[in-house]
């Protein structure tokens, strides 16, 4: 693959993707570079090392291709280097991030079989007519070796007398789009009970390890809501965005998620079962 960056060519490989101690890189990455500058590139060839929790490859790349697709570690640190024609960009690093986000999540009254919209800049009000709903894309090498926790954040308690239980929810393929598969018409019956929240607080994010209920890749849902009939309380969404007292805050400032509240699943792995590498790999041009 071939991806074009602009700007001036240095005598050596340079403009690494992404940059050099960038943060919060996805798990699913295509790191790329520029050659450096020639007059002729006929027979030029790049080679990529990449190493760090549970990746220590090498490839080879014929010009113009300056792209390699990897597939990276949570909340890992990951070290790689571009030589072309012996020379050295120099050794860069990056970080992954180190949570995942709902691909869906919603207030829905679980009793009205319509097709039902997220409201932009909503909560997930969890309440005796209200449930809670958050779809997640796991990937693949996500396994054994990580505990996994859902992480969740209240914004008001409205009233609580009793607790918020936590299901897993069967339902496959659900959305947020107006087509048969809406949240509002699909069956919402498919709950597996994992855990009851209790002592919530505004504010103050509550965890939960679910990894006994993650065995394998791809889509898993979650949902919520109250024991008591008569308890209210919403949870923050990934709509939330940061606030400010500003009277125009629409108008002085641009959409800047919140990320710290929104709903999320972390990952803590065993350093133990996992092969770190702080050198670059064997085959490397010195």
């Amino acid at each position: 693959s071939v991806y074009w960056i602009p700007g001036y060519r240095y005598p050596h490989p340079s403009v690494p993707i992404p940059s050099d101690g960038a943060t919060d890189i996805s798990l699913e990455y295509g790191l790329a570079w520029n050659y450096p500058w020639k007059t002729d590139y006929t027979g030029t060839s790049a080679t990529v090392a990449i190493s760090g929790p549970g990746l220590t490859e090498t490839r080879n790349f014929q010009y113009p291709n300056n792209v390699m697709f990897v597939s990276l570690k949570p909340g890992a640190t990951y070290h790689w280097t571009v030589y072309v024609d012996g020379v050295s960009g120099g050794s860069w690093t990056f970080t992954t991030k180190d949570k995942l986000y709902p691909i869906n999540d919603l207030s829905i009254d679980p009793t009205i079989s319509t097709i039902q919209p997220k409201i932009n800049n909503s909560n997930l009000l969890v309440s005796n007519s209200s449930m809670a709903f958050m779809r997640f894309d796991f990937p693949s090498y996500i396994d054994s070796s990580y505990k996994i926790d859902i992480n969740l954040t209240p914004n008001k308690i409205h009233a609580l007398d009793s607790g918020v239980i936590l299901y897993r929810y069967g339902y496959k393929g659900w959305n947020e789009s107006f087509n048969i598969k809406n949240i509002g018409l699909i069956d919402k019956s498919l709950l597996t009970p994992i855990d009851t929240l209790y002592s919530l607080a505004a504010d103050s994010t509550i965890s939960r390890d679910i990894s006994a209920f993650i065995n394998s890749s791809g889509e898993f849902s979650f949902a919520l809501k109250t024991m008591n009939t008569t308890d209210s309380l919403s949870f923050y969404s990934t709509e939330t965005v940061l606030e400010t007292t500003a009277l125009t805050r629409n108008l002085e400032l641009p959409y800047i998620p919140d990320k710290k509240v929104w709903p999320n699943l972390s990952f803590d792995f065993d350093q133990d079962k996992l092969a770190i590498h702080d050198e670059l790999p064997k085959g490397v041009p010195t």
